[in-house]
């Protein structure tokens, strides 16, 4: 039992404490992982934006040491028809010298003609021709540029050029360009800058090309643009990107060279994310064997002396059960377990009083019942001796008895005989009076659809009064607005007449104006034939005469036109009168109609409150018969339920009748026994 407990506590309680570890130690690593990836992360993009910044302040300086070199005067002898001097070329060698001194990624510098020839260089070699190179085409129009690395043939290592115009009054008169070489940007910003133990930054050109990472294999070689992740990197320019290369899954955090367009890429390997993560879990897993350790010892050192007490508990408790009430319980604790200590042995000295009480008892019970045994004895003598009393007192009442249960006998045969044709009247009775209550439900509910009908055709009787009355005002508005449209008739037929009228007028004025253009028209006439006469004297006056005429004439045919015009509005106005006339006779038959309409629907609301009256008169008749009727009913179902409780009444009498001459039965034969008995 001790072993068991003991498991019992410590096993579940150790099993839950690993299994909360495990999950918190998974969980726990896990996080850091994914904080530790979090973090490498913002590194490599912090790493990104300082080597692109560094690279594009770096090239922004070189071009704008170019720009201000390219307008030294020392420059302008070079580039003469004539060639420069030698102390020319000796002061533009040292200029250049100077200017490849300014910065270690500048490697060499020269001076070019608009030809594409080198006039001077810093290490005196003129040889060079480029003039079909992209970047002095696009110098020579005008536009400092950076070209995409190119490899040095005398180092096989990526070089760049930058270029800058030469200007003198507005016009280019040659080339500044310079190399740039990139290996020492590589040894000081690309290959020291570490993401994690196997992070690295490298850095591609604009077509994806690798021009600066730690591997030096990898220079010129690796082209990113051959791979999805790659030309995403390509089109997006800034960003982050996650994918897997060479069986290693990679995070490329990304920023564009803003001078160059290039990409600078900073490299986050899962291999490190990995073993942060591992050297996370194995930390915890052994800092949580060490928690368990220390738990579980704490837990033994709890659990023991719990153990001891409970043994001490259940060693008192099976001696006790075996018979033995002498011992001692000693437990000396303040906790649940002293107070099952003190429990148990006040039960023990509950049970040695409650056991001496119980021989006491027993004593006691074996007095009593020897005392109770000479009683039995005295009590079955008395028995017989009251039998014989009894036997001989029985048989001198049985005859008594008899008498008195021949006259129930026959006493209860004539009451069972009434209470049975009672039975049967007080059934037809209420066989009666539940036809009596049917017939007066269907008067009563008869009565109740009268009582309806009539409400609904008082109801119905008021709403024609209500139909009639808004007819009548309809009719009378209608009467209202007839006269009203007679009045505007009116007003029409008068505005009718004025318009012939001022037609007439206006037909006058036409004429006089048509007799006007006849005259002036023969006047034309006259003139033209006398404008003939003259001969080239009145040719002008011919034609003065001939444009009369023409307007004339004109003036005729509009004549014409208006004149036809008043014509067919003197007609559409005659025809416009007459209609009126008729209308203002419709209007006066309206008038007439709607008076006779007015009138016979003042009758119909006389007679429907005529009718409404009686209808209402029947509806309160009809009301007070159906209350008569339905306390008539309620007097018939009452005396029906009376009726109905009386019935009930005479089967219980005739039960207890029938029972009273049963138990008469059963006492005659019990005088029977008794008397042979």
């Amino acid at each position: 039992m001790k072993g068991s407990v003991r498991m019992k506590l410590l096993v579940p309680s150790i099993a839950m404490l690993v299994l909360c570890m495990g999950v918190s130690s998974y969980f726990s690593s896990q996080k850091s992982a994914h904080e530790a990836s979090q973090v490498l992360v913002g590194t490599a993009r912090l790493a990104a934006q300082d080597v692109s910044k560094n690279l594009d302040d770096m090239l922004s300086f070189v071009c704008n040491v170019l720009a201000l070199e390219s307008g030294n005067e020392r420059l302008d002898g070079l580039l003469t028809d004539q060639g420069p001097s030698e102390s020319e070329f000796n002061d533009a060698v040292k200029l250049l010298k100077k200017l490849v001194a300014t910065s270690n990624l500048i490697s060499a510098a020269r001076v070019y003609n608009t030809q594409g020839k080198c006039i001077v260089s810093d290490t005196g070699i003129t040889n060079i021709d480029v003039k079909d190179r992209d970047y002095f085409k696009k110098v020579m129009t005008g536009q400092t540029n950076i070209s995409n690395p190119l490899i040095n043939r005398a180092n096989n290592l990526p070089v760049c050029v930058i270029s800058t115009p030469i200007l003198r009054d507005g016009k280019i008169t040659g080339a500044l360009i310079v190399g740039i070489d990139l290996s020492p940007f590589t040894e000081n910003m690309i290959a020291p800058t570490k993401i994690g133990e196997k992070g690295y930054v490298y850095l591609v050109d604009g077509n994806g090309i690798t021009v600066s990472h730690p591997d030096a294999a990898q220079i010129m070689n690796l082209d990113i643009s051959h791979f999805e992740w790659g030309r995403k990197m390509l089109s997006t320019g800034n960003g982050s990107i996650s994918y897997a290369f060479e069986g290693h899954g990679k995070t490329a955090v990304y920023a564009k060279v803003k001078s160059t367009g290039w990409i600078v890429s900073a490299i986050v390997s899962e291999d490190d994310t990995t073993a942060v993560a591992r050297v996370i879990w194995t930390s915890s897993m052994v800092l949580s064997g060490v928690g368990v350790g220390l738990v579980c010892l704490i837990l033994i050192f709890i659990v023991n002396p719990i153990l001891a007490a409970l043994q001490k508990c259940v060693a008192f408790a099976e001696a006790v059960t075996m018979g033995d009430l002498g011992n001692q319980l000693e437990i000396n604790r303040k906790d649940e377990l002293g107070k099952l200590g003190n429990a148990l042995s006040i039960m023990v000295e509950k049970l040695k009083e409650m056991v001496t009480t119980a021989e006491v008892k027993t004593t006691e019970a074996e007095q009593q019942t020897r005392k109770a045994n000479i009683a039995m004895e005295q009590a079955e003598s008395a028995r017989r001796q009251a039998e014989e009393a009894k036997r001989e007192g029985m048989l001198a009442a049985a005859g008594q008895l008899e008498e008195v249960v021949s006259i129930i006998s026959s006493a209860s045969t004539q009451l069972s005989a009434q209470i049975e044709q009672s039975d049967q009247t007080t059934r037809e009775s209420a066989q009666c009076l539940s036809e009596a209550a049917d017939a007066m439900n269907q008067m009563t509910a008869a009565v109740h659809d009268v009582a309806a009908s009539a409400s609904s055709a008082s109801s119905m009787s008021e709403k024609t009064k209500a139909n009639a009355e808004d007819g009548a005002n309809i009719v009378r508005e209608s009467l209202q607005s007839i006269a009203r449209v007679n009045d505007v008739s009116m007003e029409l037929k008068k505005d009718m007449t004025q318009l012939n009228e001022h037609a007439q007028a206006i037909n006058r004025i036409m004429g006089v104006i048509s007799d006007i253009a006849d005259q002036t028209n023969l006047l034309a006439l006259n003139a033209a034939i006398e404008a003939a006469r003259a001969g080239d004297a009145g040719r002008g006056f011919a034609v003065v005469a001939d444009e009369v005429r023409k307007l004339a004439e004109k003036t005729m045919t509009s004549t014409q036109d208006v004149g036809n015009a008043i014509t067919a509005i003197q007609s559409s106005t005659t025809k416009s009168v007459s209609g009126m006339d008729n209308a203002l006779l419709q209007v006066e038959t309206a008038t007439d109609c709607a008076g006779k309409s007015r009138e016979a629907l003042q009758l119909i609301v006389s007679d429907v409150e005529s009718t409404a009256g009686q209808v209402r008169a029947i509806a309160v008749a009809c009301e007070e018969q159906s209350a008569a009727s339905e306390a008539i009913n309620n007097s018939i179902e009452h005396v029906n339920s009376m009726s109905e409780q009386t019935a009930r009444a005479m089967n219980e009498s005739a039960r207890a009748v029938a029972d009273l001459a049963q138990q008469a039965q059963k006492l005659s034969a019990l005088i029977n026994e008794m008397k042979n008995g």
